[in-house]
């Protein structure tokens, strides 16, 4: 079965296009008598050491782009973790036990944490590959992992003959080799996909939940397993149940799996109340973003009055942060390139007209550095949206959000009723002195003209003057064409439309008449011709078929596609798909 939209198990294999990929021949006959020794000696070895510290680990791999054997970055599906985040929480939460569930990002530096401080369960969540784990380079690029390195690393953190997890998840379609190869590296239980198998969004749900509720409460492997399946095989969303069940996978196959991995202590609440600053310092990574938010706005009266009136320190670190819109999708590359932009430089512009997406490329790639900000050396993000203002001190409309957001983080103390913005300048220019800070200013376009404008090339001169770290991304619509600001120089990254594949999509996704991922699918095979998929309107080669898509979807530009989106009628529709269809 093809993989629906929103999948966390996933996904269809693409190709390891590097020509550096290290492959290596590890499948394991899990039936011989070699791999029974193992499992005996590896059940063994959990039984003494655990039950350890009731630590779950999820590692989460999201790269952007992958390059194939010509170099060229080619886009990754950005998949949606949050209904895997979410799914987890709500799990152990209903377990009420005490364990330490965390998320992190599938980085070789994370993996080498987490085996180095020792964690009972590891679920490994991303895109399949049948020979590789694919792991992210800490850049938003992939890093292919092949399984015999994998085995390699996992044995050199074992100690006393015991690996450094007790049970391992690879949560991605085509891992039956990845899984074997932890079996190999000493894991004794390890729940996989078949070599072949895709898994349905249904299945992998109803398994998810299914399994690791009864995992928590201190079920055995071999019980949870077995209720997973069996939960997949009831379940009335999942088509073909019988064969969707099948497809996970309970390595070694001939091991002893009467072993539990948790042995917590029930809870009257979970997470436990200590645990906060623990989820506070995650933010979105440690906790779903919407139940972090509730909990924190649960508290928001109390924490005013402790502060002094200047802002929530129970707020997650992230709610500031815009949330990208409805059907942001198709930015892979340029996310990648402009991420890259802001590590290397301190002052990068993302340019492009009204419409295109700017702050759309910008709101995601916050939230992208925000769950990985220790691999990418950010302390925090900050984000201001630029607007006029008629106040008559100037820059307010900049400093007076940062300033709040600074008093928020606990680096700045607020500031009197009547104050004047050359101080608040001062404190915030102190307050990042030695801190590794993103700025993010949007849509400065709407000062022009204004004394703002004037005056921000000096705040920014200041800035970078007087700081060591501090970072700033711009959105305009045209460069500033400054030649210098304190010493730093303007990087420019200009934003241009979608292509035909993601124009289609997008408006497929905003469109009220598709309703559901099937007529997605059948909307993009009628109209889109999979040759110029790739084409932006403005390439010379593209077919006049492909031009009027595009004429009558917006011409790629984001904007102009959610407008029509949500203008066309019925009738409109189905005579589009007449006239274009192929």
């Amino acid at each position: 079965s093809s993989i629906g939209e929103g999948s966390f198990l996933k996904n269809a294999p693409f190709e390891a296009g590097r020509s550096d990929a290290i492959l290596g021949d590890n499948h394991i006959d899990m039936s011989s008598p070699g791999a029974a020794n193992i499992s005996s000696m590896n059940a063994a070895a959990g039984a003494s050491a655990a039950l350890a510290n009731n630590k779950f680990t999820v590692l989460v791999s999201a790269p952007l782009v992958y390059k194939d054997v010509y170099g060229r970055l080619c886009p990754i599906d950005t998949l949606d973790f949050e209904l895997e985040r979410e799914l987890l929480w709500q799990v152990f939460k209903e377990a009420s036990r005490d364990v330490d569930l965390s998320f992190d990002c599938a980085t070789m530096n994370r993996l080498q944490a987490n085996m180095t401080v020792g964690c009972t369960c590891l679920h490994f969540s991303g895109h399949g590959h049948p020979s590789h784990l694919t792991f992210e380079d800490g850049k938003g690029g992939m890093q292919w992992l092949a399984v015999d390195i994998l085995r390699e690393l996992i044995s050199r953190n074992s100690q006393d003959e015991a690996a450094p997890f007790q049970f391992v998840f690879v949560s991605a379609c085509h891992s039956l080799l990845a899984g074997e190869t932890f079996v190999r590296a000493g894991v004794p239980h390890v729940v996989c996909c078949q070599q072949d198998s895709q898994l349905m969004d249904s299945a992998a749900l109803a398994f998810t939940r299914a399994f690791y509720l009864a995992l928590a409460i201190g079920r055995t492997v071999k019980d949870s397993f077995e209720i997973g399946r069996q939960a997949v095989a009831c379940s009335p969303s999942v088509p073909l149940p019988d064969v969707e069940m099948k497809k996970f996978v309970l390595l070694p196959e001939n091991g002893d799996h009467d072993y539990p991995v948790f042995d917590a202590n029930a809870l009257p609440e979970w997470p436990k109340p200590s645990s906060d600053a623990q989820q506070q310092m995650f933010g979105s990574v440690g906790v779903p973003r919407r139940n972090l938010l509730r909990k924190s706005m649960a508290k928001k009266g109390s924490s005013r009055q402790a502060d002094g009136g200047g802002g929530n320190s129970s707020l997650p670190a992230d709610h500031h942060l815009p949330t990208p819109p409805q059907g942001f999708l198709g930015r892979e590359v340029e996310m990648y390139l402009l991420l890259n932009a802001v590590l290397d430089k301190r002052l990068v512009n993302l340019v492009g007209p009204t419409g295109m997406g700017r702050s759309s490329l910008a709101a995601a790639l916050c939230h992208y550095v925000h769950d990985r900000k220790a691999d990418m050396r950010i302390d925090n993000i900050f984000y201001v949206r630029a607007r006029q203002t008629r106040r008559s001190q100037p820059l307010s409309a900049i400093l007076s959000p940062l300033h709040k957001q600074l008093v928020a983080a606990g680096m700045v103390v607020p500031q009197p009723t009547a104050y004047d913005m050359d101080e608040v300048a001062n404190s915030i220019l102190k307050a990042l002195h030695s801190d590794r800070s993103l700025i993010v200013l949007d849509r400065i376009e709407v000062m022009e003209g204004s004394e703002d404008a004037a005056e921000l090339p000096l705040f920014l001169n200041n800035l970078f003057r007087q700081t060591r770290y501090a970072r700033v991304l711009l959105t305009a619509n045209a460069p500033l064409n400054l030649s210098s600001f304190g010493g730093v120089g303007e990087h420019i990254e200009e934003l241009g439309p979608l292509n035909l594949k993601n124009t289609v999509k997008l408006f497929g996704i905003l469109c009220r008449h598709v309703c559901t991922a099937e007529e997605r699918k059948n909307l993009l095979e009628a109209i889109v011709n999979q040759e110029e998929e790739d084409m932006c309107v403005s390439d010379a080669s593209l077919s006049s078929p492909s031009r009027d898509v595009f004429a009558r979807l917006g011409d790629g530009i984001p904007a102009r596609v959610f407008d029509v989106a949500y203008q066309i009628s019925a009738e409109k529709y189905q005579s589009m798909l007449k006239e274009e269809g192929r």
